[in-house]
């Protein structure tokens, strides 16, 4: 607390007004500092390193999850209608169970987490690739079910 007898109106008298005399500025104060400026180099360079440790820890968490995004990048109904559905079975099953091993990894994924001094949250990254997965699955039925209905009622 610095009092700043210039500005009290009891001391006016005391001072000249001719005279330009300022009072001590804070910010001056602070800035000159080699203290500050040595705290300030401190915490910016916990938040560069802090800042970097994220972005690998975000890196080496997450890379297990680029698969799901691009199967389901990749996956074309058109493309999986097109196909004959009875001769592939067996790949189409094995498709079908590499959704559901996506499913139990997203399941797994760890929403929170702490590095340093910055939180990492994988909540909407969870619910993306969940909603991406279940689109391709859905697409996966729908093409299924038409095509036994289709096979069924050519039997029939």
């Amino acid at each position: 607390s610095v009092p700043r007898l210039l500005y009290m109106a009891a001391f006016k008298p005391h001072f000249d007004d001719k005279q330009k005399l300022e009072g001590p500025n804070l910010r001056k104060i602070l800035l000159d500092s080699a203290v500050f400026r040595l705290l300030c180099s401190k915490v910016d360079d916990v938040v560069q390193t802090n800042f970097s440790d994220t972005r690998d820890y975000a890196n080496k968490q997450f890379s297990q999850y680029y698969p799901i995004y691009n199967y389901a990048d990749d996956f074309t109904k058109e493309e999986f209608a097109n196909q004959d559905h009875i001769a592939n079975s067996r790949s189409i099953k094995r498709e079908m169970l590499k959704l559901r091993h996506f499913g139990e990894q997203l399941d797994k994924m760890k929403l929170n987490n702490v590095v340093g001094i910055y939180g990492v949250t994988s909540k909407d990254l969870r619910e993306n690739l969940t909603k991406r997965k279940s689109n391709v699955l859905v697409d996966m039925k729908d093409v299924l079910h038409s095509a036994a209905r289709d096979g069924c009622g050519s039997v029939l």
